[in-house]
């Protein structure tokens, strides 16, 4: 996937930081319900693949959690560069990524 930085915001003297993107290839587009909702959520792991395993591998089928998209490569732009992807939903629906950044 292509998606362009919109913000980027540190908070000073720490680690922590919030990213806002917009996916060009795939296009983000909203319908429904989904109007209202212009959050997204992404946290960063060590290793994708690991951590879908553990959230919605077959050991942890029926904990409300499934998969939204399989592990993928997105080229960000800078700084972030090239990552791996990783879509999943909670039990009410709401998606989270999991992202690394090998």
């Amino acid at each position: 996937g292509i998606a362009k930085q919109v913000s980027l915001i540190k908070l000073p003297g720490t680690n922590f930081s919030v990213d806002l993107i917009e996916w060009e290839d795939p296009k983000t587009t909203r319908e429904g319900g989904e109007l209202g909702s212009a959050l997204d959520m992404a946290i960063t792991v060590a290793d994708v693949a690991l951590a879908v395993d553990e959230l919605v591998g077959t050991e942890h089928k029926g904990n409300g959690w499934s998969l939204k998209s399989i592990p993928s490569i997105l080229d960000l732009p800078p700084p972030l560069g090239r990552a791996v992807h990783a879509s999943i939903a909670d039990p009410d629906g709401i998606e989270v990524s999991l992202m690394s950044f090998p």
